[in-house]
């Protein structure tokens, strides 16, 4: 896999559980953002994907020491004992 430094990434928020596809378009030399609903572009609407993917899900703790926030009810959210 290649490295690549995507600086507008900030415009998309995170949350846990949503499912976005960034992928390379090599015809039209773009990265392309696909959501799993229909946005319009009519109304407020966040656009929104998951930082630690679907499978493994992230935690409060690594998103405060990572990205510097938590998520308010976090479902991968863990307190051990």
């Amino acid at each position: 896999p290649e490295i690549a430094f995507i600086p507008w990434i900030d415009f998309a928020n995170h949350r846990s559980g949503k499912k976005a596809i960034f992928e390379y378009d090599l015809f039209g030399d773009a990265i392309l953002f696909k959501a799993e609903n229909k946005v319009s572009a009519s109304g407020e609407q966040w656009v929104t994907f998951d930082y630690g993917g679907t499978s493994n899900g992230i935690t409060n703790d690594f998103l405060l020491g990572k990205y510097g926030f938590v998520e308010m009810d976090n479902p991968n959210d863990k307190f051990i004992l």
